[in-house]
């Protein structure tokens, strides 16, 4: 019985013997992929859209279904860390070499008859329009399978690259106001640094805003197409490159690197064109002098601009009499020219005029003699460029003058019988004694003298009707807005009486003082002779 059970325990022995030797091979029957004698690790480079990049982990399979553009110039190192036995399935730490390699055209790296081992793989460069991906990651050859039956010997990897979604933000400044005030209503459009347009229509929001997303890398530019009234377009292209990836919410937030610009935009300048400091239709005679008001209202940034010329075209009816001068600067910060009608006035000092807010340039001019009666417009203009070379032009309502005229009838009749008289001779004389008008009366007792300058005059006879006294006296007029038509009947007389002047009411006035005094001096002869006589 004893010897049966030693007999039984050594077959146990020799089983379990048996099985202990079967167990490894059991353990490494492996279904083999790839080529065992010649090995092989191939890196796929594709490029991909932030949202299309691919977040599942590799399998070491060519059939991952990974797409997007191949990507080409992507360097990869890699560098050994492990050896690996197939005959023992031993990994052995090892300080391996490092190998460098660029991806094709096909966005591959390929390496053939590759050492077995793991290996450290990492992107040390790459084209500049995609992010790399910096992480260390690590790649077994060969590579088994994740339910563990396979043994790959042609591994495939395809580490994923971000292409470069950048995002820009731009604030419209507005250069009138104090601190980084927004500034609403201005148009952009965004073009590539080739001229290539990628949006229209930006405009900026209540806090002078534009905020774009999901540009490539690259560089661009903006260009203002309309600034907010009464401000001058910014001339220049404001270019931005895109390097990294960021994004800008609406309400500003961010998110990576997002580009931020600044554009500041100045009111325009000004002008107003008045006479003699008045919006109002100005009258004036002809060849009298009067002035002309051009107010400017200077920019805020004036220091800084290229070209800054005023300009007024007097019409042909009006006269530039030659003298001009500007309030609040000196006159040699311009440089004055006439050509002609034309007249010009060109900044040649745009520091000196920093800080200040208006100018006014004055010259005179005068109506030229026999122009009609009727409104004289005359326009001015102001030409300039500012410093980001944004031209521009301002033009005032035009200031209005027109020439002043009245009439004087002079009706000769006979004091008592109110007979026309003909032949009387007058002169019209102004204050300073110079004849304007000379006539005679006609057959109806008339002279009648048109065109004449509004102002004072003096009336004189200087030959009565014959059989008549002359006048001793002048007649005193007045031609204005309310009188600028005036009939006058003059009278003279037979009479032996010298009447001083004649009238209407002013000789019956004289004839019945010189009455009353007559009048007078004979009661006063009649009293004395009396008394005498007494």
């Amino acid at each position: 019985m004893k010897l049966v059970r030693e007999k039984l325990f050594n077959t146990f022995l020799a089983i379990l013997l048996l099985i202990s030797l079967l167990i490894p091979n059991v353990a490494f029957a492996y279904d083999i992929k790839g080529d065992v004698d010649n090995p092989t690790l191939t890196i796929h480079k594709f490029e991909q859209e932030p949202d299309e990049v691919e977040g599942e982990e590799g399998t070491g399979s060519q059939e991952q279904g990974v797409t997007g553009d191949p990507l080409e110039g992507v360097e990869f190192t890699l560098t050994q860390t492990h050896a690996y036995n197939p005959n023992t399935d031993e990994w052995t730490e090892v300080s391996g070499t490092s190998i460098t390699r660029v991806t094709n055209a096909d966005g591959q790296i390929i390496i053939a008859n590759i050492e077995l081992g793991r290996y450290k793989v990492q992107e040390t460069n790459g084209p500049p329009h995609v992010n790399l991906n910096t992480e260390e990651y690590f790649v077994d050859i060969p590579m088994t399978s994740a339910d563990g039956a396979t043994l790959n010997y042609d591994v495939h990897i395809y580490p994923k690259n971000e292409i470069i979604r950048g995002a820009v933000e731009l604030h419209k400044l507005d250069g009138e106001q104090v601190g980084k005030v927004g500034l609403a209503g201005a148009v952009f459009e965004l073009y590539t640094s080739d001229d290539e347009l990628v949006e229209a229509g930006l405009t900026t929001d209540s806090e002078g805003f534009i905020r774009v997303n999901g540009l490539a890398y690259g560089d661009y530019y903006f260009k203002e197409i309309s600034a907010p009234d009464d401000y001058v377009l910014f001339g220049d292209k404001k270019h931005f490159s895109i390097t990294k990836s960021g994004t800008v919410m609406l309400d500003g937030t961010k998110t990576g690197k997002v580009e931020n610009i600044e554009i500041t935009n100045y009111k325009a300048p000004a002008i107003e064109k008045t006479v003699e400091g008045s919006t109002e239709i100005h009258e004036t005679n002809r060849e009298t002098e009067f002035t002309y008001n051009l107010k400017i209202a200077l920019p805020e940034d004036i220091a800084k601009y290229e070209e800054f010329v005023i300009t007024d075209i007097l019409d042909d009816r009006l006269n530039y009499t030659g003298t001009w001068y500007i309030d609040e600067v000196k006159e040699s910060y311009f440089n004055f020219k006439q050509d002609g009608q034309t007249l010009t006035w060109t900044v040649n000092n745009f520091d000196a005029l920093d800080g200040i807010d208006f100018v006014t340039v004055n010259f005179t001019a005068e109506i030229k003699a026999g122009v009609e009666v009727e409104p004289i417009e005359n326009d001015a203009k102001i030409d300039f460029t500012n410093e980001s070379g944004s031209n521009g032009k301002k033009t005032p309502e035009p200031a209005i003058v027109i020439p002043t005229e009245g009439s004087l009838k002079i009706i000769k009749q006979d004091g008592d019988l109110k007979d026309l008289l003909e032949g009387a001779e007058f002169e019209l004389r102004d204050l300073a004694g110079n004849v304007v008008e000379s006539g005679t009366t006609d057959i109806q007792g008339e002279i009648s003298w048109t065109r004449l300058d509004y102002g004072k005059y003096q009336i004189v006879e200087t030959k009565a009707p014959e059989g008549y006294r002359i006048l001793k006296k002048p007649i005193d007029i007045t031609i204005d807005k309310e009188n600028s038509d005036i009939s006058l009947n003059v009278d003279n007389y037979k009479s032996g009486w010298e009447l001083p002047t004649t009238g209407g009411i002013g000789s019956i006035v004289f004839t019945i003082t010189g009455l009353i005094l007559m009048g007078a001096a004979l009661i006063l002869y009649v009293r004395r002779r009396k008394s005498v006589t007494d």
